[in-house]
């Protein structure tokens, strides 16, 4: 499972955002092994990522991450647009 497909079924399965440290202490509790030796920040840079090229996963605060679903009104744009 990649991080991107774990993340989305995390925050599915929790309904809440969560921040890049709780993701690394879920995954790693579920038994997704990371082999980076900061595995936030890696989590961090695949869902900013993709929060860029694709948008179904939302930043909404510093290192918080959601799902766009969750807010159907609110327009989301990447620090670089």
């Amino acid at each position: 499972m990649s991080i991107v497909d774990a993340a989305k079924a995390l925050l599915h399965a929790k309904r809440t955002p969560l921040k890049n440290p709780e993701l690394a202490q879920l995954f790693k509790a579920g038994g997704l092994h990371m082999n980076s030796k900061e595995p936030a920040n890696t989590i961090g840079s695949v869902l900013t990522r993709r929060f860029q090229d694709v948008g179904d996963v939302v930043g909404v605060g510093r290192g918080t991450w959601g799902l766009k679903e969750w807010y159907p009104n609110r327009s989301f744009k990447a620090k670089d647009d």
